[in-house]
């Protein structure tokens, strides 16, 4: 019974380390960013698409920014049902608008939800 405590405690800090540093990304570039529209170009898997557990889809998307089109290459996360053509909404840099800004507020929460159940978990 101890060593399942240890776990979901160590489990809990790591979720909350996680959050935090969602947290520090969210407030680090919320004054530097903005939302679009972008355009899925290309979608590619983690694992094949049959595979609906714990796999993840990732697109290359198109926007644009004043009238400029900008294809970055690095890769966003997108659900499970975006195809080519589909719409997502990206955060940019506004100081760099090919660049594509991680953070994400549903990570957030969801790191945030799980450190405290796991917390409750190991106090019971």
């Amino acid at each position: 019974m101890e060593r399942e405590r240890m776990v979901c405690l160590t489990l809990a800090a790591l979720c909350a380390v996680y959050g935090i540093y969602q947290m520090i990304q969210l407030l680090r570039h919320r004054s530097h960013t903005a939302d679009v529209q972008a355009v899925v170009m290309s979608v590619s898997s983690a694992l094949p698409e049959r595979v609906k557990r714990n796999n993840s889809k990732w697109a290359q998307v198109s926007y644009q920014v004043d009238g400029i089109t900008y294809r970055p290459l690095e890769r966003v996360q997108v659900p499970m049902a975006a195809v080519v053509g589909s719409h997502v909404t990206v955060h940019y840099r506004l100081d760099d608008p090919g660049r594509i800004a991680v953070f994400s507020r549903t990570r957030l929460a969801a790191s945030a939800i799980l450190a405290v159940v796991l917390l409750i978990l190991g106090a019971i």
